[in-house]
């Protein structure tokens, strides 16, 4: 599974469309609660995908504390390609990959794949 922080509506839609395409099980959640309660539920997650303008206060609070919920789930930020501050600060706080959102959403297909099918063996 694949869980995806997004708050913008266009770009959750973005995802969970490309995700259906793809065969990928992806849930959206809309801030760091939503992302560590279905951790702590148990979902079993290989990739955790967080728009990095869905995150209001801290970004580094709120990679790192997804980084403790996640284990070793692949954590993958993406932002604004001018917003330099908040894509340096979530890379040192334990993102996996960070990158600015034009590469993500050319990329999108390709990273949930590699994330693994909704039908899992």
């Amino acid at each position: 599974m694949v869980i995806a922080l997004v708050r913008d509506l266009i770009f959750a839609t973005k995802i969970g469309s490309t995700a259906a395409a793809v065969g990928a099980d992806v849930r959206v959640v809309r801030d760091v609660s939503g992302v560590t309660a279905l951790l702590a539920a148990g979902a079993v997650v290989r990739t955790v995908i967080v728009d990095l303008a869905a995150v209001e206060l801290d970004v580094g609070a709120a990679v790192r504390a997804i980084r403790a919920a996640a284990g070793s789930a692949r954590i993958i930020t993406y932002g604004s390609h001018v917003d330099a501050e908040h894509l340096s600060t979530a890379r040192a706080a334990g993102a996996d990959e960070v990158m600015a959102r034009s590469a993500f959403s050319v990329r999108l297909p390709d990273l949930l794949r590699a994330s693994g099918s909704a039908i899992e063996s």
